[in-house]
Formats: C-alpha cells, structure tokens, sequence
C-alpha cells in the first residue's frame, strides 16, 4: 500500500473541485485498469488505490471526515472489520456543529410556538 495520501494518489490539490477528482480519476484508472495491464501485479495494485482514493474523495461526508484526519496519516478504511471482510457501516461521518445549531433553534420555536398555543387555548 503506498504512503501517499490520497489527493497525492490521484494527482489532485486538497482544494480540488469533484469534478477535478472524477476526470483525473478516470484518466488513472483508464491507464492502470488491470485489462490493460493483464498479469501486472504494481498497476494492479495501483488501480485498487486509485479506485479506495477516489470513493472516499467523491463521497462529501467521507471527504470531510478524511481531511478532518488527514494529520494522522492513516488511510480511510484500515479498521479491524474492514481488513476482515465484514461490511462497514456509514457512521464514520463526523458531528456537523451547524446541524446542532439548527436543531436548537428549532427546538426553541417549537417550545415557544407550543407556549403560544396553550396561552391561546387557556383565554
């Protein structure tokens, strides 16, 4: 497996635009795709980077949650169920403070609409 993370395994900058990341995916695996390089074990393996890079960095919740850890230099799906065979589950997608924000306020509209009503109701 190599070391490079996964903008470098592409060939993208880290502020690549989706579209960026899908043409330049296609070009790679249209050069290392394993029909084209049949019984090269490297391009093969290259291919199967390209394609793990690619289906985190075109996925907005797993791109997220990859920069969030791209410090650690660990690559996205080197977990103990993942390395078995077993599926892993999409829960990797990190806390969005805005979702909680908005979560709050609507919770404080509810209660005061709620006050309104029974203050109504009461007269």
């Amino acid at each position: 497996m190599s070391r490079e993370n996964y903008y470098q395994q592409l060939g993208v900058k880290p502020s690549a635009h989706a579209n960026e990341i899908k043409a330049r995916y296609r070009a790679l695996a249209k050069k290392y795709h394993p029909d084209k390089n049949i019984g090269n074990k490297e391009a093969e393996e290259r291919f199967k980077e390209i394609q793990e890079a690619y289906h985190v960095l075109s996925n907005q919740n797993k791109r997220r949650h990859y920069d969030l850890h791209a410090t650690e230099r660990v690559n996205y799906y080197q977990t103990t169920a993942y390395t078995k065979g077993e599926k892993v589950e999409e829960e990797e997608r990190p806390v969005d403070k805005t979702e909680w924000y908005h979560f709050a306020i609507s919770v404080g509209v509810a209660v005061v609409l709620l006050y309104f009503i029974v203050s109504y109701s009461l007269k």
